[in-house]
């Protein structure tokens, strides 16, 4: 069974000052999948205020751009899994203030400063809330990739590095021409 995680781009300003910061051409990540019921195009991310999935012509109509994509190739039962985990994920709030978490995460890693780092933790709003690339890193870590920061604080740059990575020494996942 096939999963995509890929970063896109749209015309927002919060995801214009996104991509300046992290000097990409994207900035936001999400995952994609045919249901396998409906043979439809999912796309399951956290933005606009959730997580939630919808169909990716809807996806589109909202002014999403696809810059980059990765297809992973998985068993039945792992896809399973990572379904199980988006469903279990639906409707956790978007944390604005996990942003602010990742900028100080950030910072005190620049500094090499823990204090700083450990500051960001204020900045997590609740357990169960979410941002773009943490959606994405729980589904990676159930490949067993693993990050070397929490994954509140993982970002979009963080994510596609990581794929772009595997794609080189991993058959189950290769690069998607876009």
């Amino acid at each position: 069974m096939k999963l995509y995680i890929g970063a896109s781009k749209s015309n927002y300003i919060f995801s214009w000052l996104i991509r300046k910061y992290i000097k990409k051409s994207y900035n936001h990540i999400y995952t994609r999948y045919e249901d396998p019921f409906t043979k439809q195009a999912i796309i399951s991310e956290s933005s606009h205020g959730e997580a939630h999935k919808m169909l990716i012509d809807k996806w589109y109509a909202r002014g999403n751009r696809i810059v980059e994509e990765y297809e992973i190739d998985c068993t039945e039962m792992r896809f399973r899994g990572i379904l199980s985990k988006i469903n279990d994920r639906l409707q956790a709030p978007y944390s604005g203030l996990n942003i602010i978490g990742v900028l100080i995460y950030d910072l005190g890693e620049k500094l090499n400063i823990n204090f700083i780092k450990n500051l960001a933790n204020l900045f997590k709003d609740g357990a169960y809330s979410t941002i773009c690339s943490e959606s994405a890193a729980f589904t990676l870590r159930l490949f067993g990739v693993q990050f070397n920061r929490p994954l509140d604080f993982v970002r979009p740059d963080h994510i596609i590095t990581k794929l772009e990575q595997l794609s080189k020494t991993e058959e189950y996942i290769n690069k998607v021409k876009i």
